[in-house]
């Protein structure tokens, strides 16, 4: 009797917390859909800011592309190669990681002058391409990958890039979901960046930077708070969206039994 009231009164608290974070969420939904001539002037008399929208996918589609097929092989060179002072290099790889953004947009900003990319998305994109945080998290999980399952490989003649593609990548699946869910987040939102490498231009700027000079057709700033809460509403259905995709890979799964193909 005690264990059920127990399981009841957890139940009960986990449904008050779920009630608790989906009540703004709901309310935000409710408000901007009550004034359906806001989404009129915002998507189609007013493009500009699915331009800004589009300057964003711009900068963050690249860099999960770079991600996607960099983070999994340095994390899998960290692992399993073995050379002097490796350690030491992946220590410093993650106190690159722990700093402050701002201490590194000035080299940031001299690399991209040095390279004549200075007012490009690329000053944006390239360095985003390397971030360590990728690497960091699918190094994590692939370290109790066991190697009995790569000796084996090796021993029937399977190349190191062949055990990569057939047997590693394929189970690190949750790791590279939830490192490439925390990275679009990341470079969705990038303030510093953008006003640092991109031209303050309307055609070339990002949504998080450029939204409050958004102006109205009669001039005023639409930058109220009904007009914000669309802009949110639009926002959140583009983070859903991805974690929505991206939620039947961010699961642990079991590396047993996996075979090269």
């Amino acid at each position: 009797m005690k264990k059920r009231y127990s399981n009841f009164f957890e139940k009960l608290i986990c449904m008050g917390a779920v009630i608790l974070a989906v009540i703004p969420l709901l309310f935000v939904a409710g408000k901007s859909v009550q004034v359906p001539e806001e989404y009129l002037i915002l998507l189609f008399k007013r493009p500009l800011y699915l331009r800004m929208m589009w300057n964003s996918l711009i900068i963050t589609i690249p860099v999960l592309i770079g991600q996607l097929l960099l983070a999994p092989l340095a994390a899998y060179g960290f692992w399993q190669c073995r050379w002097k002072y490796k350690e030491i290099l992946f220590y410093l790889y993650m106190i690159v990681m722990l700093m402050p953004l701002q201490l590194t947009l000035v080299p940031n900003y001299l690399v991209a002058n040095w390279l004549g990319i200075q007012n490009s998305s690329l000053a944006i994109i390239l360095p985003a391409m390397f971030q360590p945080l990728g690497v960091f998290l699918i190094r994590q999980q692939i370290q109790d990958f066991p190697q009995e399952t790569l000796e084996a490989a090796r021993l029937d003649g399977a190349s190191e890039y062949r055990i990569y593609r057939s047997i590693v990548k394929p189970n690190l699946s949750s790791a590279i979901a939830a490192a490439l869910i925390l990275i679009f987040i990341d470079n969705w939102n990038i303030v510093d960046q953008a006003v640092i490498f991109l031209e303050r231009a309307i055609s070339a700027a990002v949504i998080r930077v450029s939204l409050p000079d958004f102006r109205g057709t009669a001039g005023y700033l639409l930058c109220s708070v009904r007009f914000l809460r669309s802009t949110s509403f639009i926002d959140i259905l583009n983070g859903t969206g991805l974690f929505d995709t991206g939620n039947q890979y961010v699961r642990c799964e079991s590396v047993e039994g996996k075979k090269v193909r």
